[in-house]
């Protein structure tokens, strides 16, 4: 990572905004119900994320600096992207530092209204001064650090999520949760904010 991008993407912390798609509460209960058919809630016990944190990445994560917010800000506000629908069917895990393994729910194949979405989104980004660097695969991650792996099926029940909004959001701890500070319709021919909290940085 160069100097430049540096500045700006401060890692997986907490405290980082990030552009997000997030599933509906009936969604989220498919989701974590499909889990529980397959046994897999079982396995992951207490390592399983909080079905309010389930998401679809569709940035990296900046650091909440001056000056970033407003230019995160005005990019969701030039996103003119269709909806997103992701049939979610496979579940994986892979190993991480310390022994630890990270699940996720992801499509069987690439998923292209999410890679539209994701390309508009990155043009607007660097639009504003920003850096960008990965592309986000079409995928919920439902454990970050599970103490087991996922040794079932990687074939597993469908569960359809379509997304609607773009929200940016922040990532916080104690409890770990994101909170939403603006959202943008993904259908509307002109993308503006339905809900708005600016919470500005304090250190």
């Amino acid at each position: 990572m160069d100097a430049y991008i540096a500045q700006w993407h401060d890692g997986c912390g907490f405290d980082k905004l990030i552009f997000t798609l997030q599933p509906s509460i009936e969604q989220g209960h498919s989701v974590m119900g499909i889990l529980g058919e397959i046994g897999a809630l079982e396995v992951l016990g207490p390592d399983v994320v909080a079905m309010s944190n389930l998401h679809q990445s569709a940035s990296i994560r900046y650091a909440h600096a001056p000056g970033v917010l407003d230019r995160l800000m005005h990019a969701g506000s030039l996103v003119h992207a269709p909806s997103v629908r992701m049939v979610l069917s496979q579940l994986r895990s892979k190993p991480v530092e310390d022994s630890r393994y990270h699940w996720i729910f992801s499509t069987k194949g690439k998923c292209d209204d999410l890679y539209v979405l994701i390309e508009t989104l990155r043009a607007a980004i660097v639009g504003v001064g920003l850096p960008v660097t990965v592309r986000n695969s079409a995928h919920l991650t439902v454990a970050y650090r599970a103490r087991r792996p996922w040794l079932g099926p990687r074939h597993v029940p469908e569960v359809i999520c379509n997304f609607s909004h773009l929200n940016l959001v922040i990532a916080r701890t104690k409890p770990y949760r994101y909170e939403t500070l603006a959202s943008w319709s993904l259908d509307s021919a002109l993308a503006s904010p339905i809900q708005t909290t600016l919470i500005y940085p304090t250190r």
